[in-house]
């Protein structure tokens, strides 16, 4: 079974100039440097989404941030 699927995307040949030219850089082939770049992309996306919830449970609870700060410090300590 295959681990991989081949995707075919279009890109601007300018882009695909400075992605071949950061793989050649870090010695990696374009597809490792575009799996890089994406899971990077997924990472941050995870973390804005966590970030967004925090910021609604903080306002639906009515914490300001030093009242979060204070929480996950007595939580860390105890």
């Amino acid at each position: 079974m295959r681990l991989t699927i081949p995707t075919t995307i279009s890109l601007p040949q300018t882009f695909v100039r400075k992605i071949t030219s950061q793989a050649k850089r870090e010695s990696l082939t374009r597809s490792e440097l575009l799996r890089k770049a994406f899971q990077f992309y997924l990472t941050e996306q995870q973390w804005r989404e966590l970030y967004q919830f925090g910021q609604r449970q903080s306002q639906r609870l009515g914490l300001k941030s030093q009242d979060v700060e204070r929480l996950i410090d007595e939580v860390r300590t105890s």
